[in-house]
């Protein structure tokens, strides 16, 4: 993962987005690669 820029974020972590852990069926783990902006106003997600 290192290798690839790969990142993880847990939800109890503080750069997890606000507006998912408001979600009842929220990812307990996000992968990330390069600089990830998660708390913009608005998202794409692929």
């Amino acid at each position: 993962m290192e290798r690839q820029g790969v990142s993880t974020l847990f939800w109890t972590d503080d750069c997890y987005p606000a507006r998912l852990r408001h979600c009842w069926d929220a990812p307990v783990l996000l992968y990330t690669r390069g600089q990830a902006q998660l708390q913009a106003p608005r998202m794409l997600g692929s």
